[in-house]
């Protein structure tokens, strides 16, 4: 039986990532500046989901290390592919937000001085924060999940 790796999310994917997301969001906010509409607020909520759910991967990555590092338990195939699915698409995604909220902070610094304009850039800037704690949280977890499946025994590797 032959075992197939699963790579970790290397630093310049995410970095290509947060570039497509600064290219997509700064196409739309122009876009959306030519046929005048005015830029987008994010909510709160956006900042809160993503801290929500940063913290979860954060929680995800202790409970792995418990797990696989010091219990020494294998996860089910299903259950650890899962895992790491939902990790590599929270970092790749959580890094395409942080370059869309750069792209936000970085045109609407010019409207600083408006209230309107204050509120823009600083819960763009948040939301990029929050965005980089859900990238950062699933790049971890998904370090967390990788074991040298010759120490347990088994043909499964997640690593």
């Amino acid at each position: 039986m032959t075992t197939r790796k699963l790579h970790l999310v290397t630093w310049s994917q995410l970095a290509a990532a947060v570039g497509v997301g600064a290219v997509i969001s700064g196409c739309l906010l122009t876009l959306m500046r030519a046929f005048g509409y005015p830029p987008p607020t994010p909510g709160w909520l956006v900042s809160g989901g993503f801290i929500v759910v940063a913290a979860g991967l954060w929680l995800g990555a202790w409970l792995a290390h418990q797990r696989f590092h010091v219990r020494q338990q294998l996860p089910e195939p299903s259950r650890g592919l899962i895992l790491v699915a939902l990790t590599k698409a929270c970092a790749v995604v959580g890094a395409a937000w942080v370059g869309g909220y750069l792209v936000m902070v970085v045109i609407n610094l010019p409207a600083w001085e408006s209230p309107a304009g204050q509120r823009r850039v600083i819960q763009a800037a948040l939301a990029a924060a929050s965005a980089v704690l859900l990238s950062l949280g699933g790049k971890f977890c998904e370090r967390e999940c990788r074991f040298d499946h010759s120490d347990h025994g088994s043909g499964i590797s997640p690593s």
